[in-house]
């Protein structure tokens, strides 16, 4: 019996799209390697060659048995990790079929090889381990919180074919371009991201908007100033030094008492250059990989940031965001500017002009990100976690939607639900 289910595995791991799988890098029109900055260096992808990648794996590989060995020497109890060795190992017989599937990919594609060779290879081997692991550590459900990067929707292709109930736990805002949600359940954090799922094509979730977990714990920080006396920037290596410093030199210029504090990305190479603007114009540096946004974000009343989900985070915190376009490249990846959350810079100057109006009187931002963050001027509001929690307990043990808590949202297309809430609520001098 054994023999013959590992049989099927092998043979379902062969018929993989593996395109499919690896869809954030994979997928022309998310465009995603177009992007050749901390985004690719953050997953490993800026060293181009398909060469080069299969040397990657190989040197991946060799990582993943150093690691097995050290831990079965240290016989540590009470812990499953994931066997990526035994992922790597399995992919080697599936080695002809990736080089079919080079030779036979044209424009795009056959471009993403010489970024994810490795990934694509791997993939056959980590589904298959994958199926293993589900099935010997028979877990009760499956979430995740990315459904676009090649190892989480690997796992998640596996977690189906086991027949695991599988969640989708939004952590950060999502782009245009997304492919169709496959998950038996999509916990999102508001409306917006609803309608770009909405957009992508059906679904079989069935969708709740939570609000956002991870701001549960710094709603009693939320900003309440009436001018904006401290301003954040904040910076990623898409963004060209020469403009950066133009705009900190036209701001120290006009404004030469404002405290100032500069966040690069914690990604940014450029440690030395950054150090060296910060103390030319007397500005505080701010270490990314040390502390949480929410953290940095007290410490100020307004920020100026590129394309980053930090600016929806600024406004349910009500601190001011200006998105200033370092790069010139106007991509709105998120589109907080599209929707009105923020508005648009290109010029030193235009930001001037709106620090002068903010300092004298500080707008309120808190109620517009409730298109992204459905529990917003809600008695739900600081509790997203909890009902994340009791969605996915209630869920999996088959209980029927609290119909007391949650309405079906009408005329999207999906079945989606929101919270049953009219209340109007007050932050300070805010309100719904």
């Amino acid at each position: 019996m054994k023999i013959k289910y590992y049989l099927s595995l092998f043979r379902q791991a062969s018929k993989l799209d593996i395109f499919d799988l690896a869809y954030e890098f994979s997928s022309e029109s998310l465009n995603t390697l177009s992007l050749a900055g901390y985004w690719l260096k953050v997953n490993g992808l800026l060293r181009k060659g398909t060469t080069v990648r299969i040397g990657i794996f190989f040197w991946h590989f060799y990582k993943s048995l150093i690691g097995y060995w050290r831990r079965r020497g240290a016989a540590i109890l009470n812990e499953t990790p994931f066997p990526f060795v035994s992922a790597y190992a399995l992919s080697y017989a599936y080695l002809p079929l990736v080089v079919i599937h080079f030779l036979k990919a044209k424009g795009y594609k056959k471009k993403t090889f010489g970024y994810i060779f490795d990934q694509y290879w791997l993939s056959y081997g980590l589904y298959i381990t994958a199926r293993m692991w589900f099935r010997r550590q028979k877990p009760r459900a499956f979430v995740q919180a990315n459904y676009t990067y090649s190892y989480h929707r690997v796992l998640h292709k596996a977690a189906c074919d086991e027949y695991i109930p599988t969640f989708f736990l939004q952590h950060a805002s999502l782009p245009d371009n997304i492919p169709p949600l496959q998950s038996d359940y999509a916990l999102l954090e508001g409306q917006d991201a609803l309608n770009k799922l909405a957009h992508a094509g059906t679904t079989p979730s069935r969708i709740f908007l939570i609000g956002m977990p991870k701001l549960d714990a710094h709603l009693r920080h939320i900003n309440v100033q009436a001018q904006v006396r401290s301003i954040g920037i904040c910076t990623n290596d898409l963004d060209p030094l020469l403009r950066a410093e133009q705009l900190l030199a036209r701001i120290r210029q006009e404004f030469a008492a404002l405290p100032l504090i500069l966040r690069p990305h914690n990604a940014d190479l450029r440690v030395s250059a950054w150090q060296d603007l910060a103390r030319r114009y007397g500005i505080e540096l701010s270490d990314s990989r040390t502390g949480l946004s929410f953290d940095f974000l007290r410490r100020v009343d307004a920020i100026i940031v590129g394309d980053s989900n930090l600016l929806l985070e600024a406004a349910l915190v009500d601190v001011v965001p200006l998105y200033y376009d370092f790069a010139e490249r106007k991509i709105d990846w998120y589109g907080f500017q599209r929707h009105g959350l923020v508005p648009y810079f290109s010029e030193p100057q235009q930001v001037c002009h709106c620090i002068e109006e903010i300092s004298v009187s500080k707008p309120p931002v808190w109620a517009k990100a409730k298109l992204y963050c459905a529990t917003v001027g809600t008695r739900y509001d600081g509790h997203s976690d909890e009902l994340a929690a009791a969605l996915i307990q209630s869920l999996v043990s088959g209980a029927q939607v609290d119909r007391s808590i949650w309405k079906r949202i009408p005329d999207i297309g999906l079945e989606a639900y929101e919270l049953e809430d009219d209340r109007v609520i007050t932050i300070g001098n805010r309100s719904l």
